[in-house]
C-alpha cells in the first residue's frame, strides 16, 4: 500500500486545460466544490458545459470550471485512509484491502503485494470497449465518482 502521507494536487483534465486555468483569470473561473452531500443536477451540467447553467439566458460566454474537494471531505476521506492503514498495520484479513476480490476472496496478499494489488484493481476497471466517451459525458462520470467518494 502507498505511503499514509500524500500530497494534495490538483486534478485537471489535460495539459491544454492546465494552461488555460494557469491564464485564466478570476472572472473566467467557476469553482464547483464537492463535499459527498449536496451535488445537483445543476451543478452537473456546470461541470458538464464547463460553464455556469445559462439555458435560455443570451449569456453565451463560457467559463472554465474547476472542480475541487471540500477540506472537510478530504478530512473523512482521510480519517477513512487511517482505518485501511490500521487494518493493513494489524494484519486483518478484510475483503479486497488484505484479501484478493471476487473469486480471490479467500486469498490472503502480502503486505508486500498489496500496493500492486491496488494498481491491477485500477487496471481491471480503467478498460473499455467501443468509441470514447464524449467529453461531456466523462467530466460527469468523474464528477459523480469522486463526489460518492467524498
Amino acid at each position: 500500500m502507498a505511503s499514509s502521507s500524500h500530497q494534495e494536487e490538483e486534478i485537471i483534465c489535460n495539459s491544454k486545460e492546465k494552461q488555460l486555468m494557469d491564464g485564466a483569470a478570476a472572472d473566467d473561473v467557476d469553482v464547483v466544490v464537492l463535499n459527498g452531500e449536496d451535488l445537483t443536477l445543476e451543478t452537473l451540467y456546470r461541470i458538464a458545459d464547463r460553464a455556469p447553467n445559462t439555458r435560455g439566458s443570451a449569456n453565451n460566454h463560457t467559463k472554465l470550471v474547476k472542480v475541487v474537494v471540500s477540506p472537510e471531505a478530504l478530512e473523512r476521506v482521510r480519517r477513512s485512509r487511517a482505518v485501511v492503514d490500521h487494518i493493513v498495520k494489524e494484519g486483518k484479513v478484510v475483503y479486497g484491502i488484505t484479501t484478493g476480490f471476487g473469486n480471490f476472496a479467500d486469498v490472503v496478499i502480502s503486505p508486500e503485494q498489496l500496493a500492486e494489488l491496488q494498481v491491477n484493481l485500477i487496471h481491471s476497471h480503467c478498460c473499455g470497449v467501443g468509441k470514447a466517451l464524449p467529453i461531456r459525458r466523462a467530466r460527469v462520470l468523474l464528477a459523480l465518482r469522486i463526489n460518492v467518494l467524498c
